[in-house]
């Protein structure tokens, strides 16, 4: 499971976890317009980026490509909001 910390205590993405390795699996209460999701590896280098827009009560998925790295950060952002996690691949 990726923890999210969100400094407004916004609690509208229920779900983010690793599906296998290299795809993550996330649910939102709440449609979404126009989020950015961006990975970081441990470096600080993005490595995965995107925006798209997220139904209501409709899982999403995407994979990235880990490039053997096993340290991650995923960021969310949509309008003033910006959600962050950490999290590791085994």
């Amino acid at each position: 499971m990726i923890k999210i910390r969100n400094r407004f205590s916004l609690q509208t993405i229920r779900t983010l976890k690793p599906l296998n390795n290299e795809t993550i699996i996330f649910h939102s209460d709440i449609a979404i317009e126009n989020m950015q999701i961006t990975i970081r590896d441990k470096y600080k280098d993005i490595i995965y980026t995107n925006q798209l827009t997220i139904l209501q009560s409709q899982n999403y998925s995407f994979s990235f490509n880990s490039s053997g790295e096993k340290e991650f950060t995923i960021e969310l952002s949509y309008k003033d909001i910006n959600l962050q996690g950490h999290f590791t691949i085994d």
